[in-house]
């Protein structure tokens, strides 16, 4: 019997009455044992006795649940066999579109973080748990040990993992465990995962640092600066436009058809076409501005476009995919220029925000909030469906903002 069985699990397991020395084994399902040598009817009232007879049942009530639960397993895998059907399935669900690719690719990096598998550059990383480990041996404690090597980890930037990559690094091994017990691997309602204690696990923090928006002077000075300066291949006045004037997702406007233009009914139509989908599938219209219209049906006349994406790549006039360009870099190097249009009262406040397609959105809707229809102040509900929410809450508590100029009128202006 080893020195750790008897300092370890074992003490734990020991217990005295009346003089008398007992082991608590109902974790395997042996029950309390009498510790009894040979021949005797009683239990032993030596300890060293005892604790020799205590590794000797306590050994075998381990064997006998490992053998009762490999009969409720019709086959054994192990945890990396597990983990590549898991890829098929994620590769399978996303090319019908019912995983988002970029859930694919989240739930991938968090199966290499977990795995300790090369990135994508190459890079390998401590395990966090054995590849070769029968999954339906995996325990509490194992995942504790994963836990502890994750909660080590240093990251590219010379910081932890952060709560949101280790919750997710727990989502998949969940995942993981599902489809070992669908499969037959694994006992019903095996998931060591859920028994892990609610101060174990990764402590999400509620307190997001709040997105930037842009006051009206601001968002002015930004359109022009990209509309005299900007020489790039991207359309990229007109992007913006878009995406300042109707408060859409980035892949919702990059994915606008021509005939999601509605100019005589005024509507700008967010719908799911070939190029993507909309978020929680909820096809919405929202209202098609004076100012947008204008710079819209200037740049179609333009370009000569009467169908497909409103927002082709540059380099692919068949337009198959939406345009990948990241659009932040020159958005940040416009906000550099736009400072100088601003007043100097205002330019440290401007530079000091950072600049992306969400924020654009944010913006929106802090404009939105303070438009007016039929006379009276716009409800919430209103801008709620036209940001695609399901709750006002994201409105009023995160998306609507209080500008400093607040301009009335029918519809957002700038």
């Amino acid at each position: 019997m080893s020195h750790a069985l008897k300092t370890s699990e074992l003490t734990r397991r020991l217990y005295e009455r009346n003089g008398h020395w007992y082991v608590d084994l109902r974790a395997y399902g042996a029950g309390r044992i009498a510790l009894a040598a040979n021949g005797s009817s009683r239990a032993t009232t030596d300890y060293d006795e005892a604790l020799t007879l205590g590794g000797t049942e306590l050994r075998q009530a381990k064997a006998d649940a490992a053998e009762l639960r490999d009969r409720r397993v019709a086959r054994f895998k192990t945890v990396g066999e597990v983990a590549h059907e898991f890829e098929e399935q994620l590769a399978t669900n996303a090319a019908k579109g019912l995983v988002r690719e970029s859930t694919r690719t989240r739930y991938l990096l968090a199966l290499r973080q977990l795995l300790g598998t090369t990135d994508e550059r190459q890079r390998p990383r401590v395990a966090a748990l054995d590849q070769d480990r029968r999954i339906d041996r995996l325990t509490v404690d194992d995942v504790r040990a994963s836990l502890k090597v994750l909660n080590a980890r240093v990251t590219r930037r010379g910081g932890p993992l952060s709560a949101s990559s280790i919750h997710h690094i727990l989502v998949v091994l969940h995942y993981l465990c599902a489809m070992a017990r669908s499969a037959g691997c694994a006992p019903s309602g095996f998931d060591p995962c859920r028994d892990l204690t609610a101060w174990e696990k990764p402590k999400m923090s509620r307190d997001r640092e709040p997105t930037d928006f842009l006051e009206v002077p601001e968002v002015r000075a930004l359109l022009a600066t990209i509309q005299q300066e900007y020489t790039g291949p991207l359309p990229l006045y007109e992007i913006a436009a878009t995406l300042l004037y109707t408060g859409g997702r980035k892949t919702e406007v990059l994915g606008l058809l021509v005939s999601d233009l509605d100019f005589p009914r005024e509507l700008v139509r967010f719908r799911r076409n070939q190029y993507r989908r909309i978020k929680r599938d909820q096809d919405r219209p929202v209202p098609f501005v004076r100012e947008l219209r204008d710079i819209l049906r200037a740049y179609l006349t333009r370009t000569g476009r009467v169908g497909g994406l409103v927002f082709p790549p540059p380099h692919d006039p068949a337009a198959t995919h939406l345009i990948t360009t990241d659009l932040i870099a020159p958005l940040r190097e416009a906000q550099c220029a736009a400072v100088l249009r601003l007043p100097e009262g205002e330019r440290e406040a401007f530079a000091t925000k950072r600049i992306h397609p969400h924020a654009f959105r944010t913006t929106y809707c802090s404009a939105r909030l303070q438009t007016l229809d039929n006379g009276a102040a716009v409800s919430p509900f209103t801008v709620c469906r036209e940001l695609g929410h399901k709750s006002m809450q994201m409105v009023l508590r995160v998306y609507g903002n209080l500008g400093n100029v607040r301009q009335r009128g029918d519809e957002v202006s700038y």
